[in-house]
């Protein structure tokens, strides 16, 4: 008997695993990307920002909305911040809300330091 209650533990931590790792595995990839996104986007408007923000979420399959979505311009700096809400399956068909966000702020790279 206590081998089988060991079995059903460690099915559903595997199951949590398994369900819940790639939801956090995108967030991250999505945030990267934004950050990157803002690093190279000095010459692009706030509009253009966001159009390319929810290309790369829908890229991604990141559930989340244009109002959720916000661009700030400051002389070269370009600041993203956004939000969204997942659900997570921690058990089968048991689902928890999670809510991400994040905030990137992306200033472009300085290459007179990198020319000898």
């Amino acid at each position: 008997m206590r081998n089988i209650i060991r079995l059903v533990v460690v099915v559903a931590v595997v199951h949590a695993g398994v369900k819940i790792g790639p939801v956090f595995w995108t967030h991250f990839k999505f945030r990267d990307s934004v950050h990157d996104l803002a690093m190279f986007s000095v010459k692009r408007t706030e509009r253009e920002v966001q159009d390319r923000v929810m290309d790369i979420a829908a890229r991604m399959e990141v559930p989340v909305d244009r109002e959720n979505v916000t661009v700030r311009k400051e002389k070269q700096t370009t600041i993203v911040s956004a939000s969204y809400r997942a659900q997570l399956e921690y058990f089968p068909r048991r689902y928890y809300p999670w809510d991400f966000d994040f905030k990137v702020q992306g200033v472009p790279p300085r290459y007179s330091s990198v020319i000898p």
